[in-house]
């Protein structure tokens, strides 16, 4: 289910509260139900002309019993094991394998019924026991005819009912490998609203070739309170994984549809659509893809449990193609039968519009199934049994050699391009860093040294210079004043010397 939870403010919000209202029993629920469809027919899975009848489950069974849990399983809890809290989504509910919650109606349909109590709500939550892969050259088809309730969507806030798609490789992996995995949500509808979500989760978290954690999506108008036939289609008939697509189909008719060109990286379009997957009903409550649709928290103290809130499934079934792909649909209990003929239309992607002319046409032929079943019906029921089970085996067989060869080939490759980008990035990055710290100690060094020499040079050279001025300048005083002092005495004694001489002479001769 989407996961645009992770970029929704709500999740920065304290504690929901939860809102209680008071409950009714579930045979009440029950009741009601049985009143409002016992007037409805109940429909046959169809068959398609060019289609094996790969997997298919009607509910037919006794009124308030679980489902066939040889076809399903039911998560538990808040969580996968190990994995993250209130489902990766942020909903609220308590997954519970209970009749209360999940339970055949009597009337050939699966009631999945939110319920709400005074302290909490519960839901269920169902997988496909098997999985089913749409093999290179072939088609793959996943639908199912669900109805939701025409309730007001003043008591629909944070109701969120899906049929949806997850690789195997997420279960196997121990409930891990989100988005890489692929997810494909054939329906997703929200709030009460009558807005079907198709969407489609790959590559890496986040952003990445399919936009997470919001996905690439489609969404169109649908007609609440009656069944309407929600299918999914893989075509790798094309030669190229690029012009391969998934086709979002409703009653027939194309709705969108994503190429493997789109995605743009076949490792990633492969994990989405070439490898096997498992199928997914169930009802959550709150979380962020109604939380980031109604602009507040979900759900509120209006919201209503019970089966004005369930998702009612007529059938659910998985073809695979066998060569010519003209979907019809035979009647098996009524002799008069009435054509429908729908033609494939495109969306408004202009992919769409380029290629329509490779949308097949859908030929469909509605029924009316009733509880008397004609002994032609009967012989008939009994070869599509037959050979429903030499199918199944068959492409068991064949299904699980091709994806082993398959998988390990996509995991080598897969991880020898992760490898080879994660240790470019490493390697890049490492070597940027030690260039940069190198770059500095060497600059420094070289700086250091070469400041050191000029500062030598240039210290040498100005202290030899004043070094001369200043001895030239002191050794001029000091020769001056010497050679004064040294005249003067010089002088001074020699002028006593004659002047002593010339003395006793003088006063001689006075006498």
């Amino acid at each position: 289910m989407t996961r645009s939870f992770l970029n929704n403010a709500f999740f920065a919000c304290s504690l929901l509260a939860f809102y209680a209202e008071p409950a009714r029993s579930s045979h009440q629920h029950r009741h009601v139900h049985a009143r409002r469809t016992s007037a409805l027919a109940k429909r046959g899975v169809p068959s398609y002309a060019g289609w094996s009848l790969t997997f298919a489950d009607d509910f037919t069974g006794p009124a308030n019993t679980l489902p066939s849990e040889s076809n399903w399983l039911w998560d538990l809890g808040t969580s996968y094991p190990g994995g993250p809290s209130n489902w990766g989504t942020g909903e609220i509910q308590t997954y519970v394998k209970s009749t209360d919650n999940s339970y055949l109606d009597g009337d050939g349909n699966l009631n999945i019924v939110p319920i709400k109590s005074s302290t909490a709500w519960t839901s269920a939550r169902m997988e496909s026991k098997g999985t089913y892969r749409c093999v290179p050259g072939r088609k793959l088809l996943i639908e199912a005819s669900i109805k939701l309730p025409d309730t007001p969507t003043a008591s629909q806030w944070g109701i969120w009912p899906a049929f949806w798609a997850m690789g195997s490789a997420f279960r196997t992996n121990g409930y891990s490998g989100w988005p890489y995995t692929g997810e494909i949500d054939i329906m997703e509808a929200v709030n009460g609203q009558g807005t079907a979500y198709n969407t489609i989760h790959c590559g890496v978290y986040p952003n990445g070739v399919c936009n997470e954690p919001n996905g690439i999506g489609y969404t169109s108008p649908f007609s609440k309170g009656e069944f309407h036939t929600f299918s999914l289609l893989i075509d790798r008939t094309a030669s190229r994984w690029q012009d391969e697509f998934i086709s979002w189909q409703r009653d027939g008719v194309e709705r969108f549809r994503v190429w493997g060109s789109r995605i743009g990286d076949e490792y990633t379009w492969g994990n989405l659509t070439h490898l096997p997957m498992f199928i997914l009903l169930d009802v959550a409550i709150g979380g962020a893809l109604p939380n980031a649709i109604a602009g507040f928290w979900t759900p509120t103290e209006a919201t209503i449990g019970g089966l004005d809130s369930a998702m009612i499934i007529d059938y659910v079934a998985v073809y695979n193609s066998l060569g010519n792909t003209t979907l019809s649909t035979t009647s098996s209990t009524s002799t008069t039968t009435t054509s429908k003929t729908s033609t494939s239309t495109s969306s408004t992607t202009s992919k769409i519009t380029a290629k329509s002319s490779s949308v097949p046409t859908a030929t469909r032929t509605s029924t009316s199934v009733t509880r008397t079943t004609t002994s032609a019906a009967k012989t008939t029921s009994k070869t599509t049994t037959t050979t429903t089970k030499t199918t199944t085996k068959t492409t068991a067989k064949t299904t699980a050699k091709t994806t082993a060869k398959t998988t390990a080939k996509t995991t080598a490759k897969t991880t020898a391009k992760t490898t080879a980008k994660t240790t470019a990035k490493t390697t890049a990055k490492t070597t940027a860093k030690t260039t940069a710290k190198t770059t500095a100690k060497t600059t420094a060094k070289t700086t250091a040294k070469t400041t050191a020499k000029t500062t030598a040079k240039t210290t040498a050279k100005t202290t030899a210079k004043t070094t001369a001025k200043t001895t030239a300048k002191t050794t001029a005083k000091t020769t001056a004043k010497t050679t004064a002092k040294t005249t003067a005495k010089t002088t001074a004694k020699t002028t006593a010397k004659a002047a002593a001489k010339t003395t006793p002479k003088t006063t001689a001769r006075r006498v």
